[in-house]
Order: structure tokens, then sequence, then C-alpha cells
């Protein structure tokens, strides 16, 4: 049975950082651009927002802590306690700025999960179209530090890891690979980083975006400007699925849905032409694909 695809909601500018939180069976994910946080609830398709005071790069909910989200807003790390109802938050508080230093005004958080353990993992990025590589890769944990891990980011984009926190895949969409490192699970330091699959050498056109990873231990990695989601065998570095989205900028995608077996895809609208929406009229929807035949996991927590 071949999968299916269908739009389970509208669409937004720059839909971003899909987290199934199994605790509550819905769906968060971001409007980048709209500076809105959505949580999704399949058993009820409702879909709910809140406007934040700034870009947000991605959002993700704090165990233990019932409505409180870690988010990246522009530079920013903070943290939003949101009822999942109201259109305003109740608190919004600072933790930490990253790249006080750059001067660019271009320069914000892109995308940004937990890790198994609970720390949160974020990058830096430029517009696509300055090609900077004036961003970083950092982590924040429970002492509410941005240690940096990476520079000379490009545009810091997908990251998964295995279930263990020994392995982690990175996304750097600017070099239009899917790298992999190891991780020490107790400090989070990385190291021995290198391309475990490339765009262009397997001749996808696009940039690699968000990405999760399968209870098979395989790679989901939505392809920007591609139209298409990949899955790829870490142990091989090989292609061993494509689905097709009906947007062209696909950005991310989680597992969800009550038996984790609901794959989650948000794309985005920035560059839809007029010929482009006559072409792709759910560009920025949220899609959900079915009958993949395999599990993810829910999305982590963050312990912060």
């Amino acid at each position: 049975m071949a999968p299916v695809v269908e739009k389970v909601c509208e669409p937004v500018n720059l839909g971003e950082g899909p987290h199934w939180d199994a605790t509550s069976g819905a769906l968060y994910y971001v409007d980048i651009e709209g500076k809105k946080l959505f949580k999704y609830v399949p058993a009820t398709k409702q879909r709910t927002a809140v406007t934040l005071d700034d870009l947000v790069g991605f959002a993700v909910p704090v165990a233990n802590s019932p409505n409180v989200f870690v988010a990246g807003l522009k530079r920013r790390i903070v943290l939003v306690t949101w009822d999942g109802r109201s259109e305003t938050p109740e608190i919004v508080e600072n933790l930490l700025e990253v790249q006080k230093d750059v001067k660019s005004e271009l320069l914000r958080i892109n995308d940004g999960k937990a890790d198994p353990n609970g720390r949160v993992w974020a990058g830096t990025m430029s517009r696509i179209e300055v090609g900077a590589d004036d961003g970083v890769l950092f982590y924040v944990g429970q002492d509410r530090k941005a240690h940096i891990c990476q520079t000379n980011v490009g545009l810091s984009n997908g990251l998964a890891w295995t279930p263990d926190c020994k392995t982690m895949y990175y996304v750097d969409s600017l070099k239009r690979s899917v790298d992999v490192m190891s991780v020490d699970p107790a400090s989070g330091q990385i190291s021995d980083r290198k391309i475990l699959f490339s765009l262009e050498a397997n001749g996808i056109h696009g940039f690699p975006d968000g990405m999760t990873i399968d209870v098979e231990g395989k790679l989901w990695v939505a392809v920007y400007d591609g139209a298409q989601v990949l899955r790829v065998d870490p142990a091989t570095g090989s292609l061993l699925t494509t689905v097709s989205i009906p947007a062209p900028e696909v950005t991310s995608v989680a597992f969800g849905g009550p038996n984790l077996d609901e794959l989650y895809v948000t794309t985005a609208a920035m560059r839809a032409t007029k010929e482009v929406r006559e072409k792709y009229p759910d560009a920025g929807a949220l899609f959900k694909v079915t009958g993949l035949g395999v599990k993810g996991y829910p999305g982590v927590a963050a312990k912060i």
C-alpha cells in the first residue's frame, strides 16, 4: 500500500519545528515569520495559536512544567507560558541571548529540539540568499547557558539522535548534506563529524532541512525546494524511500499520532509565486503521511 499524504492544517508562511507531545496528544509547530506557535490536536482537528514578540525558530515543551515551552526568538532562548488556547502568552521569560557580538540583523535562531537527555540544541543562520557562515550550533542544559559546539555554520537545521544519545545527525542546509557525529551523552560534546548523505551526490534537487529518526534507526529528511521527504539508512548512507509532498518548500518532519506511525510534515510558502501557487495550492500547509509501515518516537521534552 502506497503512503497517503493529506493536508491537515491550512497554510502558513514558514512552518517549522513539528514536535509530537504524547502526553497531550498534540502536535506543536511554529510559523517562524508569522511569529506563531501552533497546537494541533488530531483527535478534534482543532488548531490554536499564540503570537510571540519575534521570529520563532522552534518551541519545545518543558518537562514537568505544564504549559511551559522553551523557544528560540530571534537570538533569544526564552521560556513561554501558554495555556494552548489564548492568542497571547501568559509569561515570556528571557534566559539568554546567543551571538551578541554578531552585528548582522539577518542572523537568527532556526531549528531546535531536545536530545534524548533533555538538552536543548539549536543553531543560527543568516538568510539563505546571503550565504554567510557566521552561524553556530549550540545546546542549552540545566545550567541555562549556551554551549557552542560548532562554528562556521551557514543555515543550521535538522537534528536527530540515536536513543542512547551517542550518535547525532545534523543538517547545515547550505552544505546540502546530512552529517553524522559522535556525542558524549554526559557532557554533550561532539566529535568526528563527517558527511553521511549528500543530496548532490545522489542527484537530489533542493536542500536538506528538518529531520527525525524512526524506531528502525532510519532518518526521514525534509527537502526544501524539493517537494519530498527522504528516508535514509545511516548504516550505509543510502537512500531507501522518497515520499512526494504537494508543496515545494518542505521544512521538517516528526512522527506522531496515537501509535506514532503518522509522519507530520511542515511546509512553507515563502517563495510561492503565482505559478507555484497554481501548481501547489496547499504550499505552506501541515500534512500528515500514513501507510509508511514504520513508527517513530514522540518528541522529547526539554530539561532546562
